[in-house]
C-alpha cells in the first residue's frame, strides 16, 4: 500500500481503522509492510484513536510480548509515550497480563510515572486497602516519607 499509493504510516492507520480494521490487524500491516517498532506503532495506532486495552492487545501480540517479566515494562513505556494516561495504561496491562497491585505499582514506577500518579491509578483499578497500597507503594521504591505523606492525604 505505501509504495501503490504512496501513503505514511500515519495515512494508512487511519485509512485502515476507517474501514473497520482492528488494532491488532493495523498493528501487523505496521509491522510487516513498514517495519514499524513497538514504540511507533503504539503511538501511530493511539493517534488513530484506537483504544488502549486494543492497543495493548496488538502490541503483545505483533511483537510476541508475553512474559510479564521482561515485556510490560516495553510495553506500558510504550503507552505511556504513546500519550495514554497512567490508569489507562494500568487497566490495559492488567486486563492483558493479569498483573498484581504489586507488580504493577513497580513497573508504572520505573516507567516514570510519578507517586501520585501511581497511586491514583492503583487506587482506580485495584481499590487496594491503605495497608495494601502502603506495601506495593513500598514494594515498588518508593520512600517511607513519600508514601507516609501520600496515604495522609487519602489515598490521592
Amino acid at each position: 500500500m505505501n509504495s501503490a499509493y504512496n501513503t505514511t504510516k500515519r495515512e494508512v492507520t487511519n485509512l485502515l481503522k476507517d474501514a473497520g480494521y482492528a488494532a491488532g490487524e493495523v498493528g501487523n500491516a505496521l509491522e510487516s509492510v513498514y517495519n514499524s517498532s513497538l514504540n511507533l506503532t503504539a503511538d501511530v495506532l493511539q493517534d488513530a484513536g484506537y483504544a488502549v486495552g486494543g492497543v495493548t492487545s496488538a502490541l503483545k501480540s505483533v511483537y510476541n510480548l508475553n512474559s510479564y517479566r521482561t515485556d510490560v515494562y516495553n510495553i506500558a513505556s510504550a503507552l505511556k509515550n504513546a500519550g495514554y494516561g497512567v490508569t489507562e495504561v494500568s487497566s490495559a496491562i492488567r486486563s492483558n497480563f493479569g498483573s498484581s497491585l504489586d507488580r504493577m505499582a513497580t513497573t508504572l514506577k520505573n516507567v516514570g510515572y510519578d507517586l501520585t500518579k501511581v497511586g491514583s491509578a492503583l487506587k482506580s483499578v485495584y481499590n487496594p486497602s491503605a495497608d495494601a497500597m502502603a506495601g506495593a507503594l513500598k514494594d515498588a521504591g518508593y520512600e517511607l516519607k513519600e508514601v507516609g505523606d501520600y496515604l495522609k492525604k487519602g489515598l490521592g
